[in-house]
């Protein structure tokens, strides 16, 4: 890790002038895509305080940003940060937004987003879910163990492709019956858990050092964020692309159905030539 992104993460205080406020309050925007945002261009901040020496950006300083400055900035995310490349387009589309919008009330006047772009990669039809579990054990070797019990039961879960991410962020720790080995997603529905994701999900409820606890519980919201606050779906992509920024939520849930519906084809023709 480069001395400048040390010096980058440790700075923790918002660098975010009164001037970007309005940007964030963009009623178009979620709660969620808001606070993504915030956090994005926190660090964009810092990025750019350490690199012009300066405590304070004002518009000035970004119509003195050139195309170059941008991609050295993408090129950091993606080998000082490891950011993959499907977060480095997040995030240049928030920056092109963020010019976008002072543009219109006249604040920038220079818009050196507008040629950037960071190639499309189709979505992956092949992509073998093992990969997922073999990134996360693999990662946490060298990151500890601090969110893995957490994030192990999500992935596991999504995994079964029978959850969306808003199930997910609002499951509670009732909803789950480790008796049975089922987990309520309303009062006449609930799903089966297959035994990897009921044993991550007991290992992440029972571990007192890495378990649920050391997120400092405020009520019974079953997968938490730190302190105690409750996850967005936001939180959820966040987590799966941790481990492997080359696959999506949606795009995981396809493959696991992909997968389920060869399964079914290969068990009816077993079927069909036993019958024979």
């Amino acid at each position: 890790m480069s001395n400048f992104r040390n010096e980058v993460f440790m700075e923790n205080k918002s660098l975010l002038p009164n001037w970007v406020l309005p940007f964030f309050n963009n009623e178009k925007l979620s709660e969620g895509t808001k606070a993504t945002y915030k956090l994005d261009f926190e660090y964009f901040f810092r990025y750019l305080s350490k690199l012009l020496n300066t405590e304070t950006l004002s518009p000035n300083h970004f119509d003195d940003l050139s195309e170059m400055d941008l991609i050295n900035y993408l090129n950091h995310l993606k080998k000082d940060k490891g950011n993959g490349r499907t977060t480095r387009r997040r995030k240049l589309s928030e920056i092109k937004a963020f010019y976008d919008f002072f543009l219109y009330e006249g604040m920038l006047h220079k818009n050196p987003t507008k040629d950037l772009k960071i190639n499309y990669r189709p979505e992956k039809t092949d992509y073998n879910p093992e990969t997922l579990l073999q990134k996360l054990e693999t990662r946490v070797c060298y990151q500890g163990d601090r969110t893995k019990l957490r994030d192990k039961a999500i992935i596991l879960l999504l995994l079964t492709g029978k959850l969306k991410t808003n199930d997910i962020v609002d499951l509670r720790i009732e909803d789950y019956n480790k008796d049975l080995s089922i987990l309520f997603l309303s009062e006449k529905d609930f799903i089966s858990l297959p035994p990897n994701a009921d044993d991550a999900l007991k290992n992440y409820l029972e571990d007192e050092v890495n378990g649920r606890n050391r997120f400092e519980p405020k009520d019974n919201t079953l997968f938490l964020a730190g302190k105690g606050s409750k996850l967005n779906r936001y939180s959820i992509r966040s987590i799966l692309q941790k481990y492997d920024d080359s696959i999506s939520v949606n795009t995981l849930r396809k493959v696991v159905k992909q997968n389920e519906k060869e399964k079914m084809r290969c068990r009816n023709l077993r079927i069909h030539r036993f019958d024979r």
